[in-house]
């Protein structure tokens, strides 16, 4: 490849970010699809990465040196604290979670059910579980456990070092990290609000009834499957300079991120559109075709357009949606619903952040996103609001952080003093998610559950006998017999 290659200069965490999201996309298709189709697209999809790997020519800015310790020791405390690997108390999403997980490591792949004689398989976003789940079948369920916080802990390390691209030092760097951190909207206000206050280690993110904004605490501890590939897709595209986006690799962190989650996939993809949009336009960059030709995107987005999506939308045609405004007990009071919730959640961060940049098309492309959701629901618990929000949330945490890290400025001291009080009273929200853990007992895995009977609607399962499914889905060894 020439020195003009799109992967060029992708620093170490850029490419091991990418490579991490590209992992269960792999797993996948050799595991789940039909021979040879199967294990013919995760030998093109792997050897893409790997040359994507193997062909980046410079490492412009240096690793983390002294910053790699209070990286690993933070991102490994948070993460146990989130009840990972159940060191810790986990939350009560883990028991679907420790289904998923349960089922990926005991039964064949694809994993299917006999439910009311019909046969069913499991159709989730599985790309978080897959690689623990492939230790779990070598060396058993608690070796799948360990496996699994340490999956996530790297994530987060991914996340924190791509966040610290520029390598600062070592107080700007934690200033940067603890805004990660307690970023959340004010919902002890919105709480105080509609309810008497609620008790320490109390859940307070459903205070606005029919939608919910997670504060990225909140979103590793009950949902680090679909924070992650939020949190690492948008960690990269702030590192970069837009101008100059390497086109086939922000479609890259698209299309690998639906088999972790497809909503949070759909809040990361008007993201990077936007990204995308702004170089086309304003650049005009004479290789722009030449880049979306490269192999190493092409292949991989053909193999999961082909293989993968169309496993995760199956039958999601049954999944309830519609319109919040036509719920029957909203009715009228949407409009002041949703101003409430807006004001309560993110509009102080991106007032603050575009007074200071009105031209960033990232940040106006997740305020957008952020303003758009609450109008429509998917999932039983309005899940489309919860996951789809976790990238432009997570670009305002970002942008806050490296805000607040620079040096004070006297011209600034009023909208600094404001965005503090923000994340003062914002940081009420993980204060009460950490406490949680201090105040109620850890609990054990229940081995013995399988994900039919720990989730909580029928979500997670989807009839086998559906055309794709039918055509592209392997046997289980269990069903050759």
């Amino acid at each position: 490849m020439s020195g003009a290659s799109p992967f060029a200069t992708m620093t170490r965490a850029e490419v091991w970010a990418l490579a991490y999201l590209a992992l269960p996309n792999v797993i996948f298709l050799a595991g789940w699809i039909v021979l040879p189709i199967g294990q013919i697209a995760a030998t093109l999809v792997a050897a893409a990465v790997f040359a994507l790997v193997i062909g980046r020519r410079s490492l412009q800015r240096p690793p983390l040196g002294p910053l790699i310790v209070p990286v690993v020791v933070i991102a490994g405390l948070w993460c146990v604290m989130a009840g990972v690997g159940h060191l810790v108390f986990a939350n009560s999403d883990w028991v679907v979670r420790d289904g998923v997980l349960l089922d990926l490591v005991r039964r064949p792949w694809p994993v299917t059910y006999q439910l009311d004689a019909v046969p069913t398989v499991m159709r989730a976003p599985i790309g978080y579980f897959l690689p623990a789940a492939l230790v779990g079948k070598l060396w058993g369920i608690h070796a799948a456990q360990y496996a699994l916080l340490g999956w996530t802990v790297v994530g987060v390390v991914l996340v924190f070092a791509m966040m610290l691209c520029d390598r600062p030092t070592l107080k700007p760097a934690l200033v940067r990290l603890a805004i990660f951190i307690v970023f959340s909207g004010m919902d002890i206000v919105g709480t105080i609000t509609h309810y008497n206050p609620h008790p320490i280690g109390e859940h307070l993110e459903w205070w606005a009834f029919i939608f919910q904004y997670s504060s990225l605490t909140t979103q590793l501890f009950w949902v680090p499957n679909h924070a992650l590939p939020g949190w690492i897709a948008i960690a990269w595209l702030l590192g970069q300079d837009v101008r100059r986006l390497p086109t086939a690799t922000a479609i890259l962190f698209v299309v690998f991120a639906p088999l972790w989650s497809p909503l949070t996939a759909i809040g990361i993809a008007p993201i990077v559109g936007a990204a995308l949009l702004h170089r086309l336009v304003v650049v005009r960059p004479p290789g722009f075709l030449r880049e979306l030709l490269d192999w190493r995107m092409a292949v991989p987005a053909l193999a999961c357009c082909v293989l993968v999506f169309p496993y995760l939308v199956a039958g999601s045609d049954k999944v309830a949606s519609g319109g919040n405004a036509d719920i029957r007990w909203v009715g009228e009071d949407i409009v002041p619903r949703y101003i409430e919730f807006v004001l309560f959640e993110f509009v102080g961060f991106a007032v603050l952040l575009l007074r200071r940049d009105r031209r960033d098309p990232l940040l106006w492309a997740a305020v957008a996103v952020l303003l758009a959701l609450p109008c429509y629901r998917f999932g039983p618990y309005n899940d489309l609001a919860m996951r789809a929000s976790i990238p432009p949330l997570v670009l305002l945490a970002i942008r806050m952080g490296d805000w607040l890290s620079t040096p004070f400025v006297r011209r600034e001291s009023g909208a600094r003093l404001i965005a503090i009080v923000l994340l003062g009273i914002g940081a009420v929200t993980p204060f009460m998610e950490f406490a949680r853990v201090f105040i109620t007992p850890r609990w054990e895995l229940n081995e013995r559950a399988s994900l039919p009977d720990v989730t909580r609607g029928t979500h997670y399962l989807t009839p086998l006998d559906q055309p794709w499914l039918s055509h592209f889905l392997r046997v289980p060894e269990a069903d050759r017999r």
